[in-house]
């Protein structure tokens, strides 16, 4: 199925467990980490069409996973900035990979050359 014929609800599903696996990949297995991030990008931008995938989006910032709340914060740049940032910024002061990731997000948000589309 394609992600643009499925509900958001069930595509803001897989899209959360795909990101958590995915940040549970990161720095162990790259090839898989990096198939799953293209399936993720594509889902990102499937949800930010439509309020309530972009609400979804925003919930999950708050996930256990540092993985699914970097990929959810960077999303939220997209259409709220002022959120995704305090996410960021959350994320980057707390210990592990995904922090160090937050930081460069931030870094290239806030110079103009984080690519969102």
């Amino acid at each position: 199925m394609r992600y643009e014929e499925m509900e958001t609800l069930a595509l803001l599903n897989e899209f959360e467990e795909k990101a958590k696996l995915w940040g549970d990949l990161i720095g162990h297995n790259a090839r898989k980490a990096n198939r799953l991030f293209s399936q993720l990008d594509l889902m990102d931008k499937e949800l930010r069409r439509s309020p309530e995938g972009r609400s979804g989006m925003e919930g999950l910032l708050s996930h256990d996973s540092q993985g699914v709340r970097l990929l959810a914060s960077t999303a939220c740049l997209y259409w709220n900035p002022e959120i995704g940032v305090a996410a960021l910024e959350q994320l980057a002061s707390e210990p592990g990979l995904h922090a160090s990731s937050a930081k460069y997000t931030l870094k290239a948000f806030h110079d103009g050359t984080l690519n969102l589309e």
